[in-house]
């Protein structure tokens, strides 16, 4: 008979009492014991964690119910390794270096392509530092203009950059006056003004005021690519109001030709951004694209992610979930809620000890969220799409950054979609493409008839819910001119050679 071969890996050799050499059997018996205790001891650990789920106490407050523990415990994929910041340094250096190499060779603007979160602030800095150390002016006045959800890391981190120079720092806020603004202009000395892009208009009118004659030497346009699809106050930064000798944008969609958004239904509305030259954006010199910055770990993918809830307590019933499963520890909400969050936050405070905080409005200082929550029935994409730098910031053990929406209400999908119109050339193409789809069928696409493009930004999920928040980004986003060529194709598809009297 033949003898099978056992593997090596678990068959040991033994001596006999009479110094013979055997192989035993032995290990072969005690492993699958070993493996046994192991299974269980881990299944009993694991039940523990999860015996912890909401319910409603009798007064109507949500109570956690829990053999073991008391709070929710997040139960993420195992930790990532420490970003080498040095990668990103290189990328911010290098980004600088391109965009002052072109104003000393003789561009008065130029364009840095960049995604979102990749370092919109870090650039700007090592712009001016690079500026700084290579411009022989006496003193100079820069304007660094920023979304407002970065004037505080922008701040910071200005701060501690130029603390020993002879410089002046200026952050603009609400509680900052136009003859604020022209005073800091007049000065003969060095001025850095962070200027938050809802202060822009402000801006203007105070160098209008201050009646200076000599332009600014330099401005900065971070997440230019939403000023580009007139999203802020764009007459702040006009050339004839704001007049500067040099400007860098830093984009993440091409600034000249048509403008993000213009394939989409707003694009054809009265006073949407019309199509500009190159030479009004110089040169691009650098470019980072989205795919490479999330493989040099500068950047996360954003998803969309559906909850079916409305109501707060079901709300934070959902969030919880969402901390468990998805790993998301801050969450913000906009537009701005104050009594929103402050409910929310008390509750998910308790049911995750902490864990999970929930923030809105001007307590927005953290550099990098986890989640962003849409709130309002009529959300504007822009208070979405300006946090899509904290919201795509790499952090150790995030892997996505999410945009929560409630399926039930149709202007949450609406927004959110127009954001990532904005930020990615690939979701407006892929929203145009489904929009002419969707007149051609006449219906609702089904998830395998959707574009990967938009696919690949919804969270996995309920795919009913994901066909209806796309459908709803289409029907609300969708230009009728591609429905409708939808329409004819689907004519002419069913009648082939179509008498023209007939269409």
């Amino acid at each position: 008979p033949k003898v099978m071969k056992l593997p090596a890996a678990v068959v040991l050799p033994c001596h006999c009492q009479n110094g013979s050499r055997r192989r035993s059997l032995l290990p072969l018996i005690i492993l699958p014991f070993i493996h046994a205790v192991l299974w269980l001891d881990l299944s009993f650990v694991s039940a523990r964690t999860d015996a912890s789920y909401l319910s409603r106490a009798g007064g109507g407050e949500l109570v956690l119910k829990s053999r073991v523990p008391r709070f929710v415990t997040s139960e993420v994929a195992e930790p990532r390794v420490q970003l080498d910041h040095q990668v990103s340094r290189t990328v911010w250096k290098d980004a600088a270096l391109a965009a002052v190499s072109a104003l000393q060779s003789g561009s008065n603007a130029t364009t840095i392509l960049m995604p979102s979160g990749a370092g919109d602030v870090q650039v700007g800095l090592e712009t001016v530092r690079s500026f700084v150390d290579t411009t022989d002016l006496p003193h100079f006045r820069i304007v660094v203009a920023i979304p407002s959800s970065l004037a505080s890391a922008a701040q910071k981190l200005y701060a501690e950059t130029f603390a020993e120079d002879s410089i002046t720092l200026m952050t603009l806020g609400t509680g900052v006056s136009k003859h604020q603004i022209a005073s800091a202009l007049k000065q003969n000395s060095s001025t850095i003004l962070l200027c938050p892009y809802s202060m822009m208009l402000k801006f203007g009118l105070a160098f209008i005021e201050s009646k200076i004659k000599t332009p600014m030497d330099l401005i900065i346009f971070a997440t230019a690519h939403i000023l580009r699809a007139g999203g802020f106050h764009s007459l702040g930064a006009r050339d004839d109001i704001l007049p500067a000798n040099r400007r860098v944008f830093i984009s993440a969609r091409h600034m000249f030709g048509m403008a993000p958004g213009a394939l989409l239904a707003p694009g054809q509305e009265p006073g949407f951004p019309e199509e500009a030259p190159q030479s009004k954006f110089g040169p691009e010199v650098y470019r980072l694209a989205h795919d490479d910055a999330e493989r040099k770990e500068m950047t996360v993918p954003i998803r969309l992610q559906i909850i079916e809830s409305t109501k707060v307590s079901d709300v934070a019933k959902e969030l919880v979930d969402l901390h468990v499963k998805l790993g998301i520890n801050s969450i913000y909400i906009a537009p701005e809620q104050p009594r929103l969050a402050a409910a929310l936050s008390e509750l998910l405070s308790e049911l995750t000890d902490g864990r999970c905080k929930v923030t809105t409005g001007a307590n927005n200082s953290e550099a990098s969220i986890d989640a962003l929550l849409v709130s309002g029935s009529q959300p504007s994409y822009v208070e979405l799409a300006q946090e899509f730098p904290r919201l795509a910031k790499w952090q150790p053990e995030k892997s996505n950054g999410f945009i929560i929406a409630a399926g039930a209400a149709k202007n949450h999908a609406a927004a959110a979609w127009m954001a990532f119109a904005i930020e990615d050339s690939r979701a407006e193409e892929a929203l145009q493409r489904t929009s002419v789809e969707f007149g051609r069928v006449d219906r609702r696409l089904k998830w395998n008839e959707l574009p990967y493009e938009l696919r690949s930004l919804v969270n996995r999920g309920a795919r009913r819910q994901a066909e209806i928040a796309i459908a709803r980004g289409v029907e609300a986003l969708g230009d009728p001119w591609d429905i409708w060529l939808g329409r004819l194709l689907a004519y002419q598809d069913r009648h082939k050679n179509a008498n023209a009297r007939f269409l």
